[in-house]
């Protein structure tokens, strides 16, 4: 039987990027980030370069958000806390070429730094099943019928992590 916990690292591991979002008790900030790793733990892992905002607002309030959606229909949404390292192993461990892309940064700098997400709570929805064409069929249906629409199989399901 599958627990919650791996069943939330499934859903993390068939995702490539997130959006996180800082700021929770101020002015949240949101942006674009590679998912560098997920643990067994459910932690989700991604480097950071100490001279952006997202160092900086995580100085003041651990609590984030992460956002995780593809071409598919499928969403996850993660609320946690989130910590930094500097370790140069941990950095190492999480490196991924692509990430040459957006920083000059080599693991063992100063300036980059492992961010971990530990989830307190997250939610799954998975629209993948649902194509326009059905989704049309399912609105004329549910004119004529004047009964809700039945747009087939949508799921949604809280994960305790």
């Amino acid at each position: 039987m599958t627990t919650e916990r791996e069943k939330l690292i499934d859903h993390l591991n068939s995702f490539n990027d997130a959006v996180l979002i800082t700021g929770a008790g101020g002015a949240p900030q949101s942006r674009p980030m590679e998912v560098a790793a997920v643990d067994d733990d459910a932690s989700v892992w991604f480097l950071v370069d100490t001279q952006t905002s997202v160092a900086e607002q995580l100085r003041g309030d651990s609590a984030v958000n992460l956002t995780f959606m593809d071409g598919q229909r499928r969403f996850l949404c993660i609320t946690g806390d989130a910590r930094t390292t500097s370790s140069i192993d941990a950095k190492k461990r999480l490196w991924k070429p692509t990430f040459a892309v957006w920083t000059d940064k080599e693991p063992s700098d100063e300036k980059l730094i492992a961010l971990q997400v530990r989830p307190t709570e997250a939610e799954y929805w998975d629209h993948s099943k649902i194509d326009g064409l059905h989704i049309m069929y399912a609105i004329g249906k549910s004119m004529v019928s004047n009964d809700e629409p039945d747009f087939g199989p949508i799921k949604n399901e809280k994960i305790a992590p």
